[in-house]
């Protein structure tokens, strides 16, 4: 028994040095718990943004509604139009308007759908649409550091789309208004189309870059952009004027301009641009006075021009080609002016000239055949190496003074009955190492009454007057035409016919 106790109280004095112990088997707290937290997001929790509506945004004698205050903003509902008032006026900075997949409807003798009064930035329009305004579908000319996107307007009476400088448009669209959107300068277009508009389809200012944007059947230009404007993979087809220009034409983009991965065609001209721009990649076909048209210093590599009414490939002094096709054009395939670089370019079926450039040009691996004029002309001072020219009706190349032609293959040329595979116009020239053959009446290599021209190491079929037409007065090695005076020649000028 007195163990038992003892046990019992050594227990005892052990659980209170553990509390675990003392509470293993206690009951929970009897304090009742306070009143209940309200669980629910209050209205504007659920919509922080203001509706656009008489009551949160009143208007005046000229707008429908105004936004005065900084915010988000959102329609409830379509809004249609009232005469002699814009739809929303937006008076304040920092302000997004969410359409809301609604429609802004004008009515006759309304203003404009949207419209920014004064100058103000940081703006948003976006998801919804514009139709039927006596104005501008989308004013916003004044806003700067903007964005409008997923807007589509359309049958406005002037502009569907107007924004000012600095601003970034995406995913826009604009049909059969006077004109489709109009962009100050420093622009980003991305992903926009004009279709059917009565004028200009697209137009951006300087310092601005279009991609992936799509003009088609506007009675102006197609996309136009002013200087240092950067396209790529834009589309421009049926356009009124140029389909791409930044001069005027259907792809339009002024001086320092950048064209990548474009297509204009079937416009009344295709891609047009200023000074000193580089294309790259771009195509134009079956449009109407020119494929490209150039000003001076300008790189064009890659390009195509095919069946384009006027010639395929126009600019103007300093120009490079390089890697370029011009086939079928109603003129000439290639025309530069002076001081120009034509290399690997194939010119074939053109109505012109395959190519013809102004004085101390330089052309290199191209081809020429079947053009219905010379196949390569270049005025004095140019160069013309390592070139086939082949079937075409004019001389296969002819030359100015100055000029050195070496390292050419001409046959089958001249089918007018008068030019020749090779024919030199001036003096001082240099002719060596061509291969002229089957030239028509073979009239393989022909110099006019110039003198002082070089003439060595060349080979021609046939012996007559016609095959080796070099006066008396030019530097000519001898021309060997028996094999064997070939096999025992000693004279490494000497030029060949059989």
């Amino acid at each position: 028994m007195k163990t038992k106790l003892k046990l019992a109280a050594l227990a005892l004095l052990l659980s209170t040095f553990n509390p675990q112990l003392s509470t293993a088997f206690a009951q929970g707290s009897l304090t009742p718990p306070g009143a209940p937290v309200p669980t629910m997001k209050t209205l504007d929790q659920v919509e922080p943004r203001t509706p656009i509506d008489a009551v949160h945004t009143p208007g005046d004698g000229a707008n429908r509604f105004i936004i005065s205050a900084p915010g988000s903003y959102y329609l409830t509902g379509n809004l249609t139009g009232v005469t002699n008032k814009n739809g929303i006026a937006i008076n304040a900075d920092n302000v997004t308007v969410d359409l809301n997949g609604f429609a802004l409807m004008g009515v006759t003798g309304s203003l404009s759908g949207i419209y920014v009064p004064a100058a103000h930035r940081n703006l948003r329009v976006h998801n919804g649409s514009a139709q039927n305004w006596g104005g501008n579908g989308i004013d916003c000319y004044q806003a700067s550091n903007s964005q409008f996107d997923h807007l589509r307007v359309s049958q406005n009476a002037v502009t569907g789309l107007v924004c000012g400088n600095g601003n970034v448009l995406n995913t826009c669209s604009a049909e059969t208004n006077a004109y489709g959107i109009d962009a100050g300068d420093q622009i980003t277009l991305t992903g926009c189309t004009a279709v059917n508009n009565g004028h200009n389809g697209l137009i951006a200012g300087f310092d601005s870059t279009m991609t992936a944007c799509t003009a088609t059947g506007n009675g102006g230009y197609g996309l136009f952009a002013y200087g240092s404007t950067t396209i790529t993979a834009c589309t421009a087809n049926k356009n009124g004027y140029a389909g791409i220009t930044t001069t005027g034409g259907t792809i339009n983009a002024g001086n320092h301009a950048l064209l990548s991965d474009c297509l204009a065609q079937t416009n009344y001209s295709g891609i047009v641009v200023g000074e000193t721009a580089q294309l790259s990649d771009c195509w134009s076909i079956s449009d109407g006075a020119y494929g490209f048209s150039a000003g001076y210093n300008f790189h064009l590599g890659h390009c195509v021009a095919e069946n384009n009414s006027g010639s395929g490939f126009g600019g103007g002094s300093s120009v490079t080609l390089i890697g370029c096709s011009a086939a079928a054009n109603g003129s000439n395939g290639i025309e530069t002016q002076a001081y120009s670089l034509i290399r690997d370019c194939v010119v074939t079926g053109n109505l012109g000239s395959g190519i013809i450039a102004a004085g101390n040009t330089l052309i290199s691996d191209c081809a020429a055949a079947y053009n219905t004029g010379d196949g390569i002309s270049v005025n004095s001072g140019s160069t013309v190496s390592d070139c086939l020219a082949d079937n075409n009706v004019g001389d296969g190349i002819k030359a100015a003074n100055d000029c050195r032609v070496t390292g050419n293959n001409c046959n089958l040329n001249g089918f007018d009955g008068v030019s020749y595979g090779i024919h030199i116009t001036g003096n001082f020239a240099r002719i060596e190492g061509n291969h002229a053959i089957d030239n028509s009446g073979f009239r393989n290599l022909k110099l006019n009454l110039g003198t002082t021209n070089l003439v060595i190491r060349n080979t021609v079929n046939g012996a007559g007057t016609n095959s080796f037409n070099v006066p008396a007065g030019n530097l000519a090695g001898p021309l060997l035409t028996n094999a064997v005076a070939v096999l025992t020649n000693s004279n490494p000028n000497a030029n060949f016919a059989y």
